[in-house]
């Protein structure tokens, strides 16, 4: 039986008539397999049928050899609707998901893909391809299915709800989009009903991803030869994008009847919606007509039925054109047209076969046929010379404005409807505008009769041109209104802040200004009639420390003493971000420098700040002692801060606050200010060595020119930068000590363990622990080779990077612990623990406080600090030379004098050291050889900054 099964007569009679012969008989079965293992292509094209069983009961073996399913496939679509499964499987070879196929098919094209579906009848239902399915999932479509009828069925994701959609007809994928003709497409539960017959057709969309995108939702419909049925209407010319179940966009030069009978023509794209949810022209660019549905028939008569109104925002030089029947829209809004061009063409008719016609544009309406009687009722504002004027009809009454004379402008028209009984012509004309000057809600508000619900309607229709949240503006604008409604509605308004802050409340001071020449002061609160409001505001004022405090406290000198204690006990020093909360105390204290008393009281009730170290009571106790001012007497704010934020911080951290501690702080720290201020940092005896990262910002030349400025005639090398000049900078280290005293200069990025040469930018050094790196200076690094140095005492190190006090902390503990170096460098480092910095700020600064010609000394350093006051904190720390010094000692470093902050919680992450090198000891130690004298707060580490 097995050579009659496989003789060549069969082969040949197969191959050439493509008609395989019956089956064997079931004990042929085993032999099918056996020959398919062989040659499973020509044995599967033979014997269709004994395959088609054995991948039921060995799916795998079709995905093993795909050309076998296709030979059969080729020959009888009945192969693919015995098993559907193993269809699904061979289309996801294809590149499409079928989650379900209940339907079967005609036909199916291995070349093309191109399917066909049936019906019940046996009668084509659906053509689509492969190609068809994958171009629609890109637009997005999901769920993939050809159901019981033969439909094609997907989900289609459109804002705000997905919609599932089934097709019928031939669906064609053409140059990237998807053509539907001789079919139907349906959507919302059959709601969306569309029938394409003769040479009408469908193109399908993108899914709408968000409210208010254009160019996208279900399809888009194109009437070619014949009106087409849409769910809302009849698309009667040119085409409409069915977006959803409540808005279509009437495409370029197309007519569009909807089911009431409103005919609408535009000559470019315009948004027709109706019912839904919210306003469907919000955020539109184009122009947008939205009408309301009359309520449900019932019983009722159609033409009985009435929608409440409809609104037309025609923009960009289209000209829409409307045809109503009159009555049958309650109200017609037509927004105020700004754009040349733009036209909208309003025809009603009336019961007795009249038409009136209206057609506004930038001008004043022109208007045909009798305005009188109509039930319609109509609003529009236009625009004269600057001035606005209302134009409406209401119960078949015209205005003023529409007898060709100009005599009723739309402050005293809305002023006047404001205070009428009834509400609705005022709604007609605030609703033909987007938005009200302020002098015009001020020139409407100001009549007595307005009530308060009838003041936030008006108020709701300025909206500030500054500003996203125009509230407080509003709150100006009630306040420049002497009416009982506006005082009421003000409280209210401020009643429903949370907060308001500081950049806000700043912003209305300035456009108070601007608006307010004749009084530049900007006093917001004096302008306040009742100090009730005041006092909320301040309330509800959030102060933090940035660039608008200093205005903010302006206006709070100009207030009585209760409301300034008020408004300084409301100043946020605790905020989430540290940089801010050194801001805002440094500002709020400089600003009372020249004003004691207020600088008390705000002391007074400040909290303390633990993240920056600062305690208030003991810093007041210190700035306001009588010794303190004697001795800090010459020094600027920015310096004299420094000094008692430093002693108060060693207090505290000493716990002992009697009179003659406070003397002995501010004895040390004047001292060794005095002694850093005498030091030469850069002159004629200096061996200079500047570094630089590799990047353009950090310039060498910059460096050298305030060296050679300062003096310096031996320089290292004068392009040392990047990581290709990592090891010849760290031989001029080690081989300085010959060279006598020797100042070191980085400028770049840094780390707490790292000067980087290359990289390095802000946050990824903390990422980088470890110590060893090519295109970085480790302070392991480092420190060996100032240890092979020797003689420190005579080096100075300046380090213009962030986290440099971080990584001055870790190379001193090294050298003390790990190297055993007694004799220790001064290192002056642009930022302070935990810090970024500014580029450039210390670099400029030092330039501008230096005199060419004279060496560069600590004095130049102290002097830089108040132009770097409010951006970054530098740092000084120096060898212990005297006795008293050492008395400052924290109790596990003895003899180390650390006016540090007394917590580390914000600082950077402490040292790391790479694998063989020594263990780390308590981070952030400092030898007992070396005291700080500068001020350490741990601000700005979110700033972007350079280095």
């Amino acid at each position: 039986m097995g050579s009659t099964y496989r003789n060549s007569i069969g082969i040949l009679f197969t191959l050439v008539c493509a008609q395989p012969p019956d089956q064997p008989q079931a004990d042929s079965y085993n032999q099918f397999k056996d020959d398919f293992a062989k040659d499973p292509l020509v044995t599967a094209q033979n014997h269709p049928q004994e395959y088609m069983k054995y991948i039921q009961e060995n799916p795998e073996a079709l995905g093993e050899n795909l050309p076998a399913y296709e030979a059969v496939i080729r020959q009888d679509v009945k192969y693919i609707n015995q098993n559907k499964n193993a269809f699904r499987y061979y289309a996801e070879t294809r590149g499409v998901e079928f989650h379900f196929i209940d339907g079967d098919f005609k036909s199916f094209d291995v070349g093309t893909g191109i399917m066909e579906t049936t019906g019940a009848t046996g009668e084509v239902v659906t053509t689509f391809s492969f190609d068809g399915i994958e171009t629609i999932k890109r637009m997005g479509g999901t769920g993939f299915g050809v159901n019981g009828d033969g439909k094609l069925v997907y989900v289609q994701p459109v804002y705000p709800n997905p919609e599932l959609v089934t097709i019928t007809g031939i669906v064609e994928e053409k140059n990237g989009e998807i053509l539907l003709s001789e079919g139907k497409f349906s959507a919302e539960d059959e709601i969306i009903d569309i029938e394409l017959t003769g040479n009408n057709r469908g193109k399908l969309v993108k899914s709408c991803q968000s409210y208010g995108e254009s160019n996208c939702g279900l399809i888009e419909v194109e009437a070619m030869g014949s009106p087409v049925a849409l769910h809302g209407g009849t698309l009667v010319k040119g085409k409409a994008l069915v977006v959803d179940l409540f808005e279509l966009d009437l495409q370029q030069d197309s007519d569009y009847l909807n089911r009431y009978g409103t005919k609408f023509s535009a000559t470019k794209q315009t948004k027709i919606a109706w019912g839904g949810w919210g306003d469907r022209c919000l955020n539109v660019a184009y122009s947008c007509i939205e009408g309301s549905n009359p309520p449900s028939a019932g019983t009722r008569k159609q033409e009985k039925l009435v929608s409440s109104g409809m609104t037309i925002t025609a923009v960009d030089g289209n000209k829409i054109k409307v045809e109503a029947k009159d009555g049958f829209y309650q109200k017609i809004i037509v927004k105020q047209i700004n754009a040349e061009a733009t036209e909208v063409d309003l025809r009603i008719a009336k019961p007795d076969g009249s038409t009136s016609r209206i057609v506004f544009s930038k001008d004043k309406p022109l208007s045909q046929g009798e305005l009188a009687g109509l039930q319609t009722n109509i609003g529009h504002v236009f625009e004269v010379a600057g001035k606005r004027y209302p134009w409406i009809v209401y119960k078949g009454e015209p205005s003023k404005n529409t007898k060709g004379k100009l005599s009723e402008g739309l402050i005293g028209s809305v002023s006047k409807l404001a205070a009428a009984k009834s509400q609705e012509e005022l709604t007609l004309v605030l609703g033909a505008i987007d938005t009200l000057k302020m002098e015009e809600v001020i020139g409407i508000a100001k009549n007595p009769k307005v009530d308060k619900e009838r003041l936030k309607l008006i108020l709701d229709k300025y909206e500030s041109a500054q500003s996203s949240d125009d509230r407080l503006e509003k709150i100006y604008i009630l306040n420049r209104v002497d009416t009982p409604a506006a005082a009421e509605l003000q409280k209210e308004m401020l009643s429903q802040f949370g907060s308001i802050s500081l950049s806000r409340m700043t912003e209305l001071l300035r456009m108070i200004s601007d608006k307010e020449k004749a009084d530049s002061s900007g006093n917001v609160f004096k302008r306040l009639k009742f100090n009730e409001l005041r006092k909320i505001i301040i309330e509800k004022t959030k102060v933090v420390g940035d660039q608008f405090l200093p205005s903010y406290l302006t206006e709070l000198e100009k207030l009585n003493l209760e409301l300034q204690k008020l408004a300084l006990g409301n100043i946020d020093f605790n905020t989430p971000k540290t940089e801010e909360k050194g801001q805002a105390l440094r500002t709020a204290l400089m600003f009372y420098n020249d004003n004691p008393e207020k600088m008390n009281a705000l002391l007074e009730q400040m909290p303390i700040i633990k993240d920056i170290g600062f305690n208030p009571k003991g810093f007041r106790t210190i700035f306001f002692d009588q010794e303190f001012q004697e001795k800090t007497k010459g020094l600027d704010f920015a310096n004299k801060y420094s000094v008692a934020y430093t002693a108060q911080r060693y207090l505290d951290q000493r716990g002992t606050w009697e009179s003659e501690d406070i003397t002995e702080a501010i004895d040390v720290i004047m001292q060794q200010r005095e002694r850093f201020s005498a030091q030469a940092i850069l002159d004629e005896n200096t061996y200079y060595i500047p570094m630089t990262h590799e990047e353009e910002w950090f310039k060498n030349s910059g460096m050298v020119k305030l060296a050679r400025d300062a003096g310096v005639t031996q320089i290292a090398d004068q392009n040392l930068k990047g990581s290709d000049a990592k090891d010849k900078f760290l031989d001029f280290v080690r081989d300085s000590g010959d060279k006598g005293k020797t100042t070191i200069h980085f400028n770049g990025h840094g780390g707490p363990n790292h000067q980087w040469l290359s990289a390095g930018r802000v946050g990824a050094e903390k990422a980088n622990v470890q110590a060893i790196r090519p295109d970085a200076i480790s302070y392991v690094e480092f420190g060996d080779a100032l240890a092979e140095r020797g003689n420190l005492g005579e080096v100075t190190v300046m380090i213009d990077s962030c986290y440099s006090k971080d990584f001055t902390d870790s190379l001193y503990d090294y050298l003390y612990t790990e190297k055993g170096v007694k004799d220790m460098p001064t290192v002056i480092t642009e930022t302070n623990r935990g810090q970024v910095g500014w580029g450039g700020t210390f670099g400029s600064a030092l330039e501008k406080v230096h005199q060419k010609g004279q060496p560069l000394t600590g004095r130049d350093i102290l002097i830089t600090e108040p132009i770097t006051f409010f951006k970054q904190d530098l740092t000084v720390t120096m060898p212990v030379v005297s006795k008293k010094a050492t008395k400052f000692s924290k109790p596990e470093t003895p003899g180390v004098v650390d006016l540090g902050s007394t917590v580390d919680d914000g600082a950077a992450e402490p040292p790391q050291k790479p694998m063989g090198e020594p263990s780390e000891k308590k981070p952030l130690e400092l030898p007992p050889m070396v005291i700080e004298i500068g001020q350490s707060e741990q601000e700005m580490e979110e700033k972007l900054a350079v280095s």
